[in-house]
């Protein structure tokens, strides 16, 4: 007679009383609920699914446990004390800035006694041309392309108080010469041209307008629309006026004449009297 599982009614692993299918021991039978009595054997969980409960059991006590320490209630009093007990509030000596001292202005830059040179040369747009004839202190005629152009210099104006001798210094740096006209912002007419007229002597470079006011023959126009070079104006005439050139030569009163002399008038000779010997009938 085999010996069958009375729950699956399998063949039970003989010496072991123990059924490999539904996990079921023989041996391990209830002696208080009259198994023994009853020839019934109690059925029992198998090992793994009581295993896995017992853990399943650890672990929910175990995050029941930590969500509840880990999120403390604000608003109780207890917790309260007790997060100012450990954070406590700690005043912090802030250093004191010290004011700024006030800016000073910088001191004035000396008046340099000559102007600052251009060995550079025109930096904008420039035509070459040659010098045909000298107007005045501060206008030439030059010669483009077989055309005839009046200029007029930039950025200066020659008075008519030297207006002579400003002419004359113009004439002796250009008359006749080949110069480079760079072009200012101002806008040219159909006979007029606005430029800076340059000389150029080797490798360095003299600016015609600027050399005139430094010799003082032509002061800084302030009406002019093009301040390219109005800080080397500016230098320049206040090197004419600490030299003493031109315009700012020292005005001396001219000497008043010496009225002539009055020369006694000469005396007239008398008739020679009556019976005199000298007497003529």
């Amino acid at each position: 007679m085999l010996d069958l599982c009375p729950r699956c009614r399998t063949e039970r692993i003989g010496a072991f009383r123990f059924c490999r299918y539904c996990r079921f021991d023989f041996d391990a039978l209830d002696s208080t609920d009259g198994g023994a009595a009853s020839g019934r054997p109690r059925a029992q969980w198998p090992f793994p699914v009581r295993g896995l409960l017992a853990l399943g059991f650890i672990v929910a006590i175990g995050v029941s446990g930590l969500s509840t320490a880990a999120v403390p209630d604000r608003g109780s009093p207890a917790t309260n004390v007790a997060a100012a007990t450990k954070t406590p509030s700690v005043d912090k000596q802030v250093a004191a800035v010290p004011e700024t001292p006030p800016r000073l202005k910088p001191a004035p830059a000396p008046t340099p006694t000559e102007p600052e040179t251009l060995a550079a040369g025109p930096t904008g747009t420039t035509t070459k041309a040659t010098v045909i004839r000298v107007i005045d202190g501060d206008t030439i005629v030059v010669a483009i392309g077989g055309k005839r152009y009046e200029v007029t210099y930039i950025g200066m104006r020659a008075p008519a108080a030297v207006g002579q001798r400003a002419k004359t210094a113009n004439r002796a740096l250009v008359a006749g010469k080949a110069v480079m006209l760079e072009k200012g912002s101002g806008a040219d007419t159909s006979s007029r041209l606005l430029r800076y007229v340059w000389l150029q002597r080797g490798p360095s470079w003299t600016l015609v307008n600027l050399e005139l006011v430094r010799r003082g023959f032509a002061t800084t126009a302030t009406n002019s629309s093009d301040k390219k070079y109005a800080g080397l104006y500016r230098a320049a005439e206040r090197h004419a006026r600490a030299a003493h050139l031109g315009l700012w030569e020292p005005k001396t009163k001219p000497n008043e004449k010496a009225k002539p002399t009055q020369k006694p008038p000469k005396a007239s000779r008398a008739p020679a009297a009556e019976g005199h010997p000298s007497a003529q009938p």
